[in-house]
Parts: C-alpha cells; structure tokens; sequence
C-alpha cells in the first residue's frame, strides 16, 4: 500500500497534490471486510481532465518533477 500511495505522491506532487488522498480512500475501502462496508460517495473527487494534462506533463518533463523521495514515507506512515 505505501509504495503505490507513494508513486501517486511522487507522480502528481506537483500538479495536484492531494491526489494520494483519493488513492489511499480506494485502498483502504478495497481492505475492509465483505458485509462490513456500506457504499458511499468517495470523500475526494476524481481528477479533471486538466488536472490529468498537467500531471501527464508534470511526469514527462524532468524539469517540472520535484524529487521529494522521503515526502511520500511521511504521508503514508501518517495516513495509516
């Protein structure tokens, strides 16, 4: 779980950075237990197109990337 959470990080910094919010809610609602969850709307919204552009760029350029490595370990361990 912390390794994807922490590409989504690294990849969408940048452009958008709390993607890694909806990320971890899909993730965690995918562990609960069958019977145990009660469908609803997802706290955080999906990406827009623009906001998808700007990462896709963001991800291409190596100018425009930030390298934070220990940034995403922080989040994670705090978000768990």
């Amino acid at each position: 779980m912390n390794v994807t959470t922490a590409g989504i990080i690294e990849t969408t910094q940048d452009a958008v950075p709390d993607a890694w919010r909806r990320h971890l809610e899909l993730l965690l609602a995918g562990m609960r237990p069958s019977g145990t969850y009660t469908a609803h709307p997802l706290a955080e919204r999906p990406l827009t197109e623009a906001q998808v552009r700007r990462v896709g760029t963001a991800a291409t350029d190596p100018s425009a990337v930030k390298k934070v490595p220990r940034t995403a370990e922080v989040v994670c361990r705090s978000a768990t």
